[in-house]
């Protein structure tokens, strides 16, 4: 009889552990397409529109945006994912150091600065930032947007367009990247020019495959390696 209770003593408490552990489980589905804001910050996690013979149809990316004097900041994250660190789950990604554990799928803790980010609806981000940079969503930035264009020297420029109409151009050499905000294609002289705020390179969007910089004749083509 005592064994009998010691088996379903045991098996209660694997039960319990195993339940506890598969509730505890967030998946990244369940936190993107979110905004997580403090009263500085603010990110969003979305899928990534690779190519359509892309069999990688699960990559994701982060664009954290921040508070600045001229309005804000933000900086594109690739490869996002969620990993198990210590039994804890962050979100991890290409260049990411920060420490982001995931408490739930509607709070997100920054564990070395010990602030929480809170899920936001739709339009409550500080400063209605949900309104600012959009732009018309036409043919040539669906086929430009979330992209990786590289030059021969490994220079990266990458048009990043979130899903709610907001642009941005980061250019990415050396281990470095500069972000540009408020990016946009314009037409001028029958060619379709790559503009941002600050962005002093011209460059012109040649076709679905290929930007050149007008100045120095440098071709940035299509990065297909995934």
């Amino acid at each position: 009889m005592k064994n009998f209770f010691e088996k379903c003593f045991m098996f209660t408490l694997v039960t319990l552990i195993l339940s506890s552990c598969s509730a505890k489980g967030v998946k990244i589905e369940q936190i993107s397409g979110k905004y997580f804001v403090t009263k500085e910050k603010a990110f969003i996690i979305e899928k990534t529109k690779d190519d359509e013979s892309s069999s990688d149809s699960k990559k994701y990316h982060m664009v954290i945006y921040e508070k600045s004097d001229s309005g804000y900041v933000c900086g594109l994250y690739e490869n996002v994912k969620i990993s198990v660190k210590d039994g804890k789950e962050f979100i991890t990604a290409d260049r990411f150091d920060m420490d982001l554990e995931i408490i739930n799928d509607k709070t997100i803790k920054d564990t070395k600065s010990n602030v929480e980010y809170k899920e936001s609806k739709q339009g409550e981000f500080p400063d209605n930032l949900d309104s600012v940079n959009k732009i018309k969503i036409t043919e040539d930035i669906k086929n430009i947007s979330n992209k990786s264009f590289i030059s021969d020297s490994g220079v990266q420029i990458v048009f990043a367009v979130t899903e709610n109409g907001q642009a941005n151009l980061f250019i990415k050499e050396n281990g470095k990247e500069t972000h540009y905000s408020n990016a946009n294609l314009k037409q001028e002289n029958g060619k379709t020019y790559i503009t941002a705020n600050g962005l002093k390179n011209k460059f012109v969007y040649s076709s679905i495959s290929k930007i050149i910089d007008e100045d120095t004749k440098v071709e940035y083509k299509l990065n297909t390696k995934k």
